[in-house]
């Protein structure tokens, strides 16, 4: 039972996939609603968006997001459809991520992505605010040049919260995995949720449900990531080489048995008592990026991603590559991109490079957010790969 759901997820996210290129969501005939930001409690400083944003500035409040009237979603959605479907880079911007600023970009993706999954529930939108908000609205709040955007930045950050969970006529949506927990209410569920993760440390995530009374009715989405997969959108940009099974799901401790998915969200319908546990691992290899189409000179350039995290560093000196290789194997340590997370909330990545008559040197990238902004020069996202 394990091996089928773990591959009837895995089909599903790849139909997902597929669709998310092409056709357009629906509308729902009731849209959704975040949770109020201020309502969800976080347990890990290291990546908690609310305190990074009073850091920047302290004066910063939660501002809602709003459900989009139908002449507001067809202007939206033909926006986005312009700009991300086909045009979203590896920070959730758009244009050159190595030289092109980001902030602005980034917020306006996340800003009509946030809203346009109010309207649909589809997940492809959760896919490119998240890309948004963990690395290119993250960055701007901690080092752009400009105190007009770090405030907009910040102010991003502290509305976040909002968007990890929206609830529906019938149920909960879980969008975005961070240690928190948060109380809410539908037609006819009351109670709380705990999501337990360490996250992007490791895949591992906890969802304990304390419903007000046992036995009460709710229909639970858990979104089930692109990058999960090994995949990173826009496939038409970008191709990440392997694909991975999505996870397994135990409720309870034990398999779930029957499961549906709809537009990107695996969907769980039960009765919930108290303390009710859904517990998954989604996998976090590092995923070799290369551009979809080589360019003028046949070069393919690797850029680093685990999870919806981009990394950076500095540039490589002269003839040094990146050990990387493309393989339908996970384990890229055997396939040949020996990148391993260290400790700490940021994750860093520890790896090497090498040429073909030289030894290995070390090469340590960091994500996006956290490259340090007295560094000399931008952030490096691509590098030259051995093939």
């Amino acid at each position: 039972m394990t091996k089928r759901l773990t591959l009837l997820l895995l089909v599903a996210a790849a139909a997902f996939a597929a669709t998310a290129q092409t056709a357009r969501p629906a509308r729902l005939s009731h849209p959704l609603n975040y949770l109020p930001a201020d309502s969800v409690m976080f347990f890990n400083q290291g990546d908690n968006w609310r305190l990074t944003a009073l850091v920047t500035d302290s004066t910063v409040r939660p501002e809602p997001y709003a459900p989009l009237h139908r002449h507001a979603f067809k202007k939206q959605e033909a926006d986005w459809e312009a700009r991300c479907r086909d045009s979203l880079n590896l920070v959730g911007g758009t244009g050159d991520e190595q030289t092109d600023p980001q902030t602005a970009a980034a917020l306006r993706t996340l800003d009509t992505s946030a809203r346009l999954f109010l309207t649909t529930g589809d997940a492809r939108y959760v896919e490119a605010l998240e890309r948004a908000l963990t690395n290119a609205v993250d960055a701007g709040a901690r080092r752009d040049t400009s105190a007009t955007l770090r405030r907009a930045a910040a102010r991003a950050l502290i509305s976040a919260p909002a968007l990890i969970y929206a609830t529906g006529s019938d149920g909960l949506y879980v969008n975005l995995f961070t240690d928190c927990y948060a109380r809410f209410d539908t037609p006819v569920f009351q109670g709380a949720i705990d999501q337990v993760t360490d996250m992007p440390t490791t895949g591992d995530v906890v969802l304990r449900l304390t419903p007000k009374r046992n036995g009460t009715p709710l229909t639970l989405r858990i979104r089930l990531p692109q990058w999960a997969a090994g995949e990173v959108i826009p496939a038409s940009r970008y191709d990440a080489g392997a694909r991975t099974p999505l996870p397994t799901v135990y409720v309870n401790g034990k398999d779930l048995l029957t499961s549906t998915t709809e537009r990107g969200y695996l969907v769980i319908r039960r009765e919930w008592n108290r303390n009710d546990e859904v517990r998954l691992t989604f996998p976090l290899p590092v995923l070799p990026v290369s551009p979809a189409t080589s360019g003028s000179d046949g070069v393919r350039p690797v850029a680093l991603m685990r999870g919806p995290v981009a990394y950076s560093g500095a540039t490589l000196p002269a003839g040094r590559a990146l050990r990387a290789s493309h393989s339908p194997e996970p384990d890229f340590a055997r396939a040949g991109m020996d990148f391993v997370p260290l400790a700490g909330s940021s994750v860093p990545l520890s790896g090497g490079t090498n040429r073909d008559d030289a030894e290995d040197t070390g090469f340590v990238a960091v994500p996006y957010a956290y490259f340090p902004p007295h560094a000399t020069g931008r952030p490096v996202l691509w590098w030259p790969a051995l093939p």
